[in-house]
């Protein structure tokens, strides 16, 4: 087996050697933590955006004067309306029981020993290529019980798009800050390796070493602060795993990660570290590469 040639400049002696570990570390730890959420949060809201394509949900909100009879006619009247309504695939009504546990995360458990108003709810079913004039139909139905609302899910489905691209934005942004801000001390690093090693560099160019011979020293160099760092990432980010499945574990709650493939896992925990390598590694080439030309 071949070894690579060894060093002719001491980076051994260069503080750099100890900090750019650690930041390559940070920023591949974060890239990859940031790359899993994005593709969690776009799976996350894929589902959520199907759910509600199509859906919409009627409100009826029974008056305490009426008597069971009386509230069990008028759900009568409003359900054969609604199958008779044009644009309308299926109506589904909630019982008692489903209502509760759909307000259970915001009212608690044995909601029905609070005696609140609790609606009647019925979900309905969009015809994909019909119109449904829910104006129209809200006002019919007004004329039955004037506590009904409609609401199309539509609507929410676009606003939690709308959030979902501002959160995407607002994360790409924060990734590409602190990438700018990795690359910017990899330079300063290398830039003042040039400074320390400017005499050794000297007599390499004058003996006729060229500037590509220095700044594949560099590069090497970094390469191996670059793996080193990468692997600092997954000591990381296998600590922050395993503290999230005892966390997960004692709640009994399942993480919406889980909904990812091994293979996308597996490439997220590839293509990240090796996106960084590259990057650090070219960039302390051109930076080598540049001030050297400048100064010759």
């Amino acid at each position: 087996m071949v070894k690579p040639a060894p060093y002719d400049l001491p980076f051994d002696t260069d503080s750099s050697a100890r900090f750019i570990p650690w930041i390559i570390a940070l920023t591949t730890f974060i890239g990859s933590i940031f790359m899993l959420g994005m593709l969690t949060f776009s799976s996350l809201i894929g589902k959520w955006s199907m759910d509600l394509t199509g859906q919409a949900t009627l409100q009826m909100h029974i008056e305490p004067g009426l008597s069971p009879e009386q509230a069990h006619a008028m759900k009568a009247q409003v359900l054969t309306y609604l199958k008779r309504t044009p644009g309308i695939k299926a109506v589904q009504p909630l019982d008692t029981m489903t209502t509760y546990r759909l307000l259970e995360p915001w009212l608690g458990k044995n909601i029905e020993h609070l005696n609140l108003p609790i609606p009647f709810l019925v979900a309905l079913t969009l015809q994909e290529k019909e119109h449904f004039d829910v104006t129209f139909t809200s006002n019919e139905l007004a004329k039955i019980s004037p506590g009904i609302r409609i609401t199309e899910h539509e609507h929410i489905n676009q606003s939690i798009l709308r959030a979902a691209n501002g959160l995407r934005m607002v994360g790409h942004f924060i990734l590409t800050l602190i990438t700018l801000a990795c690359i910017g001390a990899l330079i300063f690093s290398t830039y003042t390796g040039l400074i320390v090693h400017h005499d050794i560099i000297r007599i390499l160019m004058l003996v006729g070493a060229r500037p590509g011979y220095v700044a594949n020293q560099f590069q090497r160099h970094t390469f191996k602060l670059a793996l080193k760092g990468t692997l600092y990432n997954y000591v990381l980010l296998g600590l922050v795993a395993a503290l999230m499945f005892w966390f997960v574990g004692k709640l009994e709650f399942t993480l919406p990660i889980h909904d990812l493939s091994i293979s996308t896992l597996g490439l997220v925990l590839m293509v990240v570290p090796l996106v960084i390598i590259t990057v650090m590694t070219i960039t302390a080439r051109m930076t080598v590469s540049y001030v050297l030309a400048h100064q010759s």
